[in-house]
């Protein structure tokens, strides 16, 4: 009897391949149908979402770009192979992902627009080894980038037409690596004029702006505040930005903040680029601190100071500091509450199957039926259409 060797998968945490960003079933029914004889069958799935996140009256469509360039790269490597086999697997199915490029055809709405529940935010239309495999990568990015995206346009009015400056704040508080990155690209997507995040610009270039200031643990290495504020002015003259509630706003982080916008006026005569561009309080009652300061800053003569709040903010609170303490804020960071989309974490898109094609080219609607009619879908295939009106604002879908 001959040997049988048996080549055991080894785990490598380093690894890291989008294409097995996959739920095991899908494998388990692409192998089953391809063996089957239905690897070239073509199927249509549609992409889309039964609820806005907040019960709010739209969402943001996002993730587009990611998704694309996932599909453009789409491919399998001998460590997918290896592992694919040790969880049964077929061989003729192994071997065949072993080149397999996905050749199918997205359709979707154009990233960062508006869009509405059981209308496809991405329609598929691929051989079934790709339409099936890619379900859970599609749904992770389109899901997670609309989620955030909307919650974005929240937090920086913009649904509201009372749009303010925000930036993301939220990378340490973000699920993961991955959700740090992509959150700040859509929080941007959905206003937001910057991140904390580094890496994102790096990613995605100076549209998703890396900015900040200094922590607390900064001024606090410093013998007093003055001096921790001088050293930054020194090396930052142009973009002097610091934060004050260190040890108290009004004794300490005020008179400070004075202090050294005078000392750049001595320092810096002639260069009225080079003064305090802004201060920002993370702490206490920040509305009432806000009032307090642009008072005295004002009269200070330094109006020209701008004041930036953080501290758990949302939109809610946001607009109450705004609306009802009339507080003068000129920017905000904003952190977990966003990346998180805390008040409603979870955009439900679901990828359904709509169609079959068949060989005469001509498609077979397919549905699932429930006996929930909210679970119910709209079989066939179709396409979303836009309308607008005579002064080319949006109207229908």
């Amino acid at each position: 009897m001959d040997e049988i060797k048996v080549v055991p998968y080894i785990p490598d945490e380093d690894y890291d391949n989008p294409a097995m960003v996959v739920d095991f079933y899908e494998f388990t029914m692409a192998n089953c149908l391809f063996l089957h004889g239905f690897k070239d069958t073509t199927l249509v799935f549609d992409m889309f979402f039964r609820k806005n996140p907040d019960n709010q009256g739209y969402s943001i469509s996002a993730g587009q770009r990611k998704l694309t360039r996932f599909l453009l790269n789409y491919h399998f490597n001998e460590q997918d192979i290896c592992w694919l086999r040790t969880k049964g697997m077929s061989e003729e199915f192994c071997e065949y992902l072993r080149t397999y490029r996905w050749q199918g055809d997205m359709y979707a709405l154009p990233e960062g627009t508006v869009c509405y529940p059981h209308v496809q935010m991405v329609r598929i239309e691929c051989d079934l080894v790709g339409a099936i495999l890619i379900e859970t990568y599609l749904l992770q990015t389109m899901n997670f980038h609309s989620l955030i995206a909307t919650k974005a346009t929240r937090v920086t009015g913009l649904n509201t037409h009372t749009p303010r400056s925000v930036m993301e704040f939220g990378t340490r508080r973000a699920q993961g690596e991955s959700a740090g990155n992509d959150g700040a690209y859509a929080a941007v997507l959905g206003g937001c004029i910057g991140t904390a995040n580094c890496l994102a610009e790096m990613k995605y270039g100076p549209e998703v702006k890396a900015v900040g200031t200094v922590a607390h643990s900064f001024i606090e290495f410093f013998p007093t505040e003055f001096d921790a504020f001088k050293a930054f002015a020194d090396t930052y003259p142009d973009s002097v930005s610091l934060l004050l509630d260190t040890y108290n706003i009004m004794e300490s982080g005020l008179p400070n903040l004075i202090k050294l916008d005078d000392y750049l006026i001595e320092k810096y005569p002639n260069d009225p680029s080079r003064r305090v561009k802004s201060a920002r309080i993370d702490s206490g009652d920040l509305a009432r601190g806000s009032k307090r300061l642009r008072k005295a800053l004002d009269a200070a003569g330094k109006p020209y100071i701008k004041l930036v709040a953080s501290n758990g903010l949302d939109e809610k609170k946001i607009a109450n500091m705004e609306l009802y303490e009339h507080a003068h804020f000129d920017s905000y960071g904003v952190g977990e509450n966003l990346i998180t989309s805390a008040s409603d974490p979870v955009f439900g898109g679901v990828y359904k199957l709509v169609a079959v094609k068949r060989s005469d080219g001509t498609y077979q609607p397919k549905m699932k039926c429930s006996d929930s009619a909210s679970k119910a879908i709209i079989p066939g295939k179709k396409m979303p259409w836009r309308l607008y009106d005579e002064n080319a604002r949006h109207s229908a879908t």
